[in-house]
């Protein structure tokens, strides 16, 4: 593999710096291709992966949350549950254990629905379906209503505030009196304002990847490029808007909703659980 000479290194690190820097302008905060089958294929490995709480939540993990919304008063026997960016897996088997009678798990990347359909829809009325969450309540008309609706693993945080108060309200529109939104935030409490740039090689080219958090934009960015030993150049982009518990209120009150119960119950585990231990988890109810 050819050499980068260190002017072009040079140039590269500027280039790279002053892209990742654009972040905090674009409208959309990711362009990573999650609908596309490479990436389902590259992420199914960290769902499944037992050894982090990146992704799929370990069942340890699981286990102290379920038994969280437990004592939070959520009901699971015979009820309808609707999952938002269910991934391949998602709460399908917590809310099994729990007697739930429908399952379905919206999930943008078809691998991954396909996966969770293969693999871990366990009954006949548990089905994962190819769908963008906010097109499927916004534009579609549902399968049958839905009694509770879980957005965990961080999910509003790739929302902008301003699509995630769209969503909620869009909850609003579908839920009815009684129904209960159970999801979780990662919150301004892991901004430090740092920033990482890192080189490293592999047998298809030269990587770049860069970590930092814009605290002006209460945002986590991550860019990942690379120049592959045939030259083509390919980059990917990943970024969390953080979306702070008052403004989440603010959305779900002004959409018909009362709070029920938060807070951080992955604090209370003495296990590693750093990947999602600061996250702010919520309870909301249709009261309207």
């Amino acid at each position: 593999m050819p050499e980068m000479n260190p002017a072009r290194l040079s140039e590269w690190y500027d280039e790279c710096r002053t892209a990742f820097e654009e972040l905090a302008s674009r409208k959309r905060l990711t362009s990573v291709p999650y609908s596309s089958h490479s990436y389902g294929e590259r992420v199914l490995p960290v769902h499944l992966d037992q050894a982090t709480d990146q992704a799929t939540r370990r069942p340890l993990t699981m286990e102290h949350l379920f038994k969280t919304f437990t004592e939070w008063g959520l009901r699971l026997e015979n009820q309808r549950v609707l999952e938002l960016h269910a991934g391949p897996i998602g709460v399908a088997p917590w809310v099994e254990r729990h007697g739930c009678a429908v399952y379905l798990g919206l999930e943008i990347n078809e691998y991954l629905a396909h996966y969770g359909n293969e693999c871990s829809a366990r009954k006949a009325n548990f089905t994962w379906r190819t769908a963008d969450s906010s097109n499927y309540l916004n534009t579609e008309q549902p399968e049958a209503n839905f009694d509770i609706v879980f957005a965990l693993y961080e999910v509003l945080n790739t929302y902008t505030e301003m699509d995630c108060h769209a969503l909620v309200q869009a909850l609003g529109q579908r839920l009815r009196k009684g129904d209960r939104v159970v999801g979780d935030v990662r919150t301004c409490q892991q901004l430090h304002g740092g920033y990482s740039i890192t080189l490293h090689r592999s047998s298809d080219g030269i990587w770049l990847d860069e970590v930092g958090d814009l605290v002006e934009k209460e945002m986590i960015a991550r860019r990942t490029r690379m120049v592959t030993t045939s030259g083509s150049l390919n980059e990917e982009y990943n970024c969390l808007r953080l979306i702070r518990p008052d403004q989440l209120d603010a959305s779900f009150s002004s959409a018909g909703f009362r709070l029920i119960k938060s807070g951080y119950p992955l604090q209370a585990i003495d296990t590693d659980v750093d990947e999602c231990r600061d996250n702010f988890f919520f309870m909301y109810e249709k009261t309207l």
